[in-house]
């Protein structure tokens, strides 16, 4: 007998993936408020493939010690902000109450996602690049997605080191953002928002 959820990552894994994006880091809370720090992660790609929706995937929790060991994350949640806020926008704004999230691999910045997100407040339009149009209210892909970085408060910059691994780190203090040096050039990656 195959085990099933077996199987399935590793077909969810093999499959090429529907849409490119980008995932990042969020530090939320500090030690001078009522909230403790927290590290979430969000993912943004497009979808289907030729991009005729924004997908934004926000408030992934992952208790893991460094951003480089992402790869077998799951999380799931069955309401809205609880933890997980998922939305798609193409002109009007689409929540989903059920989101399940796995990153099936990891590679230096690069990380393979299995996205499910499901139960819709409305049915959206997607147009594939034959042409034709369909409604939905969900969606299942896989993703491959470009590490950007963690958004910081500046004042809290010290208490990212305190939460995940920060070697190979630069402060970019007029973005709020902590970005990966490129150590072939020592500079910046490229960031398209």
């Amino acid at each position: 007998m195959t085990d099933c959820v077996g199987a399935c990552n590793l077909y969810n894994d093999e499959l090429p993936p529907s849409g490119t994006g980008t995932w990042r880091g969020e530090l939320l809370g500090t030690r001078s408020s009522d909230t403790p720090p927290t590290l979430t992660w969000s993912l943004r790609f497009s979808w289907p493939h030729d991009g005729s929706l924004d997908v934004h995937v926000e408030g992934i929790p992952a208790n893991v010690p460094s951003w480089r060991e992402m790869a077998g994350v799951a999380a799931e949640c069955t309401e809205v902000g609880e933890p997980i806020s998922a939305w798609v926008y193409d002109g009007c704004h689409f929540e989903f109450e059920y989101a399940r999230i796995r990153i099936l691999r990891q590679i230096g910045t690069w990380a393979r996602f299995s996205v499910v997100l499901a139960e819709c407040d409305w049915g959206f339009a997607v147009t594939l690049p034959s042409g034709e149009t369909f409604e939905t209210d969900q969606i299942h892909t896989t993703v491959d997605a470009d590490f950007e970085g963690i958004s910081v408060p500046s004042a809290e910059s010290g208490e990212l080191a305190e939460i995940t691994d920060t070697a190979g780190f630069v402060r970019d203090a007029g973005a709020g953002f902590y970005r990966i040096v490129d150590p072939g050039t020592d500079q910046f990656p490229i960031v398209v928002d």
